[in-house]
């Protein structure tokens, strides 16, 4: 049996075709954890990579949530239903937002280009 066969998405009311929650808390998630580990790590001694600071790091984690490639796959394959395939794939499709949000964030921070 295939991850969501069988499903009741008539009666889902937190997913489904036209709700699309999982795209921003996953890049919320992914964002949050790379700043927070990285930041953890250099508590720890760790030291992050030359010309990287904490304001660099937010940056990093809001780019790392950007992750199209897994989250279409997944989507392709974790739904049997094309609309619900469809709604994950869309959902997919508007972590693009995390790129604005990185350059939004980059200016903000006024951080430079690194050569």
């Amino acid at each position: 049996m295939r991850c969501g066969e069988g499903a009741d998405t008539e009666n889902d009311h937190h997913y489904g075709p036209g709700r699309y929650p999982a795209p921003s808390n996953a890049a919320d998630e992914k964002s949050l954890g790379i700043f927070t580990f990285g930041a953890m790590a250099e508590g720890l001694g760790f030291p992050l990579p030359d010309g990287v600071r904490k304001k660099e790091l937010v940056v990093i984690g809001t780019i790392g949530g950007f992750g199209l490639t897994v989250a279409l796959f997944i989507a392709g394959e974790a739904f049997i239903d094309p609309a619900l395939q469809g709604a994950a794939k869309m959902g997919a499709m508007l972590s693009c937002v995390a790129a604005g949000v990185a350059i939004v964030a980059a200016r903000s921070l006024k951080i430079k280009r690194m050569r």
